[in-house]
């Protein structure tokens, strides 16, 4: 996440797989960027995981129509590595 958010304050051009990351995660990053305030990199993780939680559940056409049919649900959350403590978010 680190270089990630780095990588889009800078403008800085990546090699090989790891610019194919970067994209993946920018527009879940992108708006928090926008944003002053301490704690970048926790916020990053935090909206990364938000937007990929929004993205499944409006995936098509299985997990978007199990969800509207209540079978399944979609929650994100963040693992501490140091702590092994799970975050809802």
């Amino acid at each position: 996440m680190n270089a990630t958010v780095t990588v889009l304050q800078k403008g800085n051009t990546l090699p090989g797989h790891i610019a194919d990351l970067v994209r993946a995660m920018k527009s879940g990053i992108e708006p928090v960027l926008k944003q002053s305030g301490d704690d970048l990199q926790q916020r990053a993780v935090i909206a990364n995981v938000r937007y990929n939680a929004q993205r499944l559940q409006r995936a098509e056409p299985i997990l978007a129509e199990m969800i509207a049919k209540k079978e399944i649900g979609v929650i994100g959350a963040v693992y501490d590595l140091t702590t092994g403590k799970v975050t809802l978010v």
